[in-house]
């Protein structure tokens, strides 16, 4: 038993065996790897947070305008029944809110985050078929007249070009792919997969 003096507090070391990197003596530290830094923790945040804004800006879209969305998703020309394609647009942009709002609230992280990714890959495939088939058409994803953009602007048609699409989802297909991994790797989940 250890006696100490009134007012000093006893430090019980954890063995040297359970922090190699630790000096004796030193005060007890979590390991770095089990606990990410702010920095990064808001990164994650950010970005998680970004994709949900896209995600809802582009479910409410094609909510907005269900007739325009299904005539988009005919343009791409995918070697799909019609039949198929008409639940496929009425079910696409609850999918892309229901995304959206889980990552927002944080809600089954792992879940939405894994969702969200086989979204981007499903949007890079459909993408890449029409740059590959050089088809001109508009991607469809987002309404971008709530800035005040014309759809038939330069701006507006650029944007919305199946190019300026492609690179988009590859970028967001490696935003997705980076958070999916990150979760995997243990960053910290509470209950139902919450940071």
């Amino acid at each position: 038993m250890n006696a100490t003096k009134p007012g000093k507090a006893v430090v019980r070391n954890t063995p040297r065996a359970a922090y190699p990197n630790r000096s004796p003596g030193s005060p007890s530290v979590q390991d770095p790897q089990a606990t990410p830094g702010k920095p990064a923790r808001f990164l994650r945040t950010t970005v998680r947070s970004l994709l949900a804004v896209l995600l809802i800006w582009a479910g409410l879209s094609k909510l907005g305008d269900p007739v325009s969305a299904y005539t988009t998703l005919l343009e791409y020309q995918l070697p799909a029944p019609t039949a198929l394609l008409k639940p496929v647009a009425l079910v696409l942009p609850w999918l892309e809110l229901l995304c959206g709002l889980m990552l927002v609230a944080n809600f089954h992280r792992r879940l939405a985050t894994l969702m969200v990714t086989v979204l981007f890959g499903v949007f890079l495939g459909m993408v890449g078929q029409a740059v590959v088939r050089g088809l001109d058409i508009s991607c469809g994803c987002f309404n971008l007249g709530i800035f005040g953009i014309d759809e038939a602007s330069a701006a507006a048609r650029f944007i919305e070009s199946v190019g300026f699409a492609f690179f988009r989802n590859l970028i967001l297909l490696g935003v997705a792919i980076y958070l999916l991994l990150d979760d995997s790797n243990g960053a910290p989940a509470g209950v139902n997969g919450q940071e």
